[in-house]
């Protein structure tokens, strides 16, 4: 994740604004995947099987998945801030 610090926090910490992003989304993200990352911006990310819902208190929460993940991981891969 580029220069964000990776830490893992419990999943009772997660913003309940993921959950509820989550719900829709069920089908196509499917089961979480491993416990949520809180990033040094302060966003949490919570990896799913088939995506990532992001959060940050200033943009809430969003869902990244298929094409939009491929590339907003080549991005934070070549250090460009997305937010």
């Amino acid at each position: 994740m580029s220069d964000e610090e990776v830490v893992s926090i419990p999943i009772t910490a997660l913003p309940p604004e993921i959950g509820a992003k989550h719900k829709p989304f069920e089908n196509v993200l499917s089961a979480t995947k491993g416990p949520a990352i809180k990033a040094s911006s302060g966003g949490v990310f919570q990896p799913y099987e088939h995506g990532v819902i992001y959060w940050k208190q200033r943009i809430g929460a969003h869902e990244a998945h298929n094409f939009i993940q491929t590339n907003w991981r080549i991005l934070l891969n070549s250090r460009t801030c997305l937010t």
